[in-house]
C-alpha cells in the first residue's frame, strides 16, 4: 500500500500528462471549429470544466470514456494527443 507521500507524488508527476492532454484538446476543438460551449454539451460537462481541462494552469483530470468521446466527436484519432502539436 502506498503512502500518502508516495500517492501525492504520483498524482504530481501525472499531472504534465494531464495539462499537455488539455492544451491537445484545446488546439484540436479549436482545429475544428468548437466552442467550449459546443464541445463540453456534447461530452456532458460544463463549459467551465472543459475550460479548466484546458487551461495549462489549472489542475482537472478527464476519464478516459470521455477522452475517447473527445476524439470521436472530433475526429482525431487518439494517439495525436500525445504526438507534438503540429506547428
Amino acid at each position: 500500500m502506498l503512502t500518502k507521500q508516495e500517492k501525492y507524488l504520483m498524482i504530481f508527476e501525472n499531472m504534465d500528462f494531464f495539462l499537455d492532454l488539455g492544451i491537445h484538446i484545446a488546439y484540436y476543438r479549436k482545429k475544428a471549429g468548437f466552442t467550449q460551449q459546443r464541445l463540453a454539451d456534447k461530452i456532458g460537462v460544463s463549459r467551465s470544466f472543459l475550460s479548466r481541462v484546458e487551461s495549462p494552469n489549472q489542475d482537472a483530470r478527464i476519464s478516459f470514456e470521455r477522452f475517447f468521446t473527445i476524439c470521436r466527436i472530433l475526429n482525431v484519432p487518439p494517439k495525436c494527443f500525445f504526438e507534438p502539436l503540429p506547428d
